[in-house]
């Protein structure tokens, strides 16, 4: 069973697992947003050159053991 929504409808506050589509394939993500919205590793330094990553899907994160 697969629980993955569109982006369009994922959390603003980026506390979901994404979905990201690479060369390779594609690879589940854990991300936060900046205070514009984007997508950005945890700790990644807002002052560096931007570095856009565009999810496709989203699905809730799962329940702690």
């Amino acid at each position: 069973m697969s629980d993955w929504m569109t982006i369009e409808t994922a959390p603003k506050d980026g506390q979901c697992l994404l979905w990201v589509d690479t060369d390779d394939g594609g690879k589940v993500m854990k991300l936060e947003r900046d205070a514009k919205g984007a997508w950005i590793y945890d700790g990644q330094e807002t002052y560096a050159a931007p570095f856009y990553i565009e999810p496709t899907h989203w699905m809730p994160l799962p329940d702690a053991p």
